[in-house]
């Protein structure tokens, strides 16, 4: 599949730290309410539940899971969108002996040769980051070139980031506080971003040990 819009891993990193460094700067900002999305809107006053980086809700070590068991859960077929290939993986280890991994699959529209998505799965349970500690300080991020909304998906946190000056749209969700999964579309619409999001199992990536 050829990336028009240079969607690959190092770009999704990327574009993680520019999120986290947005939430960073916003943390003590408080947003106006949310627009109507087909995933709800967090009710206001509640927030997410954010365990200690590196710890399980017990307490314990949180590993990371292994890139093969992620890649199971890019989905094949999500509408008229379907997989390009069979995704990749990858895994990093920090100096202390810490795995971080990574899944990515691209996507293709059925009779548009123009539309193209990505999904990314990433487990960093057991890292800090900017975008865990800031996950719920604020509601709502509108600016003349984007709009970012905090909304539920299947009951996890998450942001939906819709560009006013393009055809892109995207969402980042937080599952179980290990798991993230970024789901990006370019040149498509919003409901092409909602089916591919409805067509992850965010359930069964909470299951995962």
């Amino acid at each position: 599949m050829t990336r028009k819009n240079g969607f690959n891993l190092l770009g999704v990193l990327a574009l993680l730290i520019v999120l986290a460094s947005a939430l960073a700067a916003a943390g003590c900002t408080s947003g106006s309410n949310g627009t109507a999305s087909t995933h709800a809107p967090t009710a206001a006053g509640t927030t997410a539940s954010v365990t200690a980086a590196g710890t399980t809700a017990s307490g314990t070590a949180a590993p990371a899971v292994g890139f093969d068991r992620l890649l199971q859960f890019l989905p094949k077929t999500a509408g008229a969108w379907s997989l390009d290939g069979k995704g990749e993986g990858m895994t990093l280890q920090d100096s202390e002996g810490r795995d971080y991994t990574w899944v990515t699959g691209d996507y293709k529209k059925g009779g548009d040769t123009n539309a193209e998505a990505t999904i990314v799965m990433t487990d960093n349970g057991i890292a800090t980051t900017p975008l865990r500690q800031q996950w719920s300080s604020f509601r709502r991020i509108e600016t003349t070139e984007m709009s970012m909304t905090q909304v539920t998906v299947d009951g996890f946190p998450a942001w939906r980031l819709e560009d006013k000056k393009s055809n892109e749209h995207s969402m980042t969700v937080l599952v179980d506080d290990g798991i993230m999964v970024q789901v990006m579309v370019g040149e498509g619409t919003s409901a092409d971003l909602d089916a591919l999001v409805d067509a992850i199992d965010f359930a069964g990536l909470a299951a995962l040990k």
